[in-house]
Order: structure tokens, then sequence, then C-alpha cells
């Protein structure tokens, strides 16, 4: 496997933070690929698929980068981070060996609210 990140971004202007994790990505020895609407593989994929462009032409691009996380995994294999992703070490030993990994991160206020919620559902 190439030591090769894959991000989406879709939209008019990346944030400043976006900007800064693939600068660290890039300063840490990572090469990465940025898709975007502009490349022509990406807008195919948007196309060819009724959801996807529906939320594109709605500016809904968290719906649409979801599913073309899927396209890119499928097709490149490689790993996806979101673009406002900072990494600490290496984080491909992790993907050594395996045929497919995925993770998620939840900040802790969000699991505490959720399972408030869950809590408050449960007792009425």
């Amino acid at each position: 496997m190439t030591e090769s990140i894959h991000a989406i971004w879709l939209g008019k202007r990346m944030p400043p933070l976006s900007h800064a994790c693939l600068d660290d990505w890039k300063k840490m020895g990572f090469s990465y690929q940025l898709w975007t609407e502009d490349n022509p593989q990406i807008r195919s994929w948007i196309d060819n698929c009724e959801f996807a462009k529906e939320c594109y032409d709605r500016k809904l691009f968290d719906f649409v980068s979801g599913y073309l996380r899927l396209e890119e995994l499928q097709k490149e294999g490689r790993p996806y981070l979101d673009t406002g992703v900072t990494i600490r070490r290496d984080p491909f030993p992790l993907f050594s060996g395996r045929s497919f990994v995925a993770g998620s991160y939840i900040p802790v206020a969000m699991r505490w609210g959720w399972s408030q919620a869950y809590l408050r559902g449960k007792s009425s």
C-alpha cells in the first residue's frame, strides 16, 4: 500500500483548519489526493447516482462526500481521512495486512448528549 491519503472537498473554499491539516500531512511525509468536484471521476460518480446528484444540487455536501468516500475506497483502496483530521503518528501500520478498516470519532460532548437523549426516551 502506498503511504498516500485520500480526502474529499466539495463546495467553494476549504476552511483554514482543513488547509492546516493537509499541510501537516505533507510535513509528516504523506502524500495525499484531494478529490474535488473539478475531478472528472468525481463528477461522473455524482452524475451517475441519483441520490448524490440531488444532494449535490441542494449543496448537501456531507451526504455527497459520504457516498464519494465509498466509491473512492472501492476504486483506490487507500486510506481516507476527512480534511479536518490531524495525524499525530503514522497511521499506516493500522492498515497493514487488513483488507478493510473503519473508524469514527465522536466527541465526548456528543456521546454524552446522545446517551442523555437515549435515557430520556427510555424513561418516558
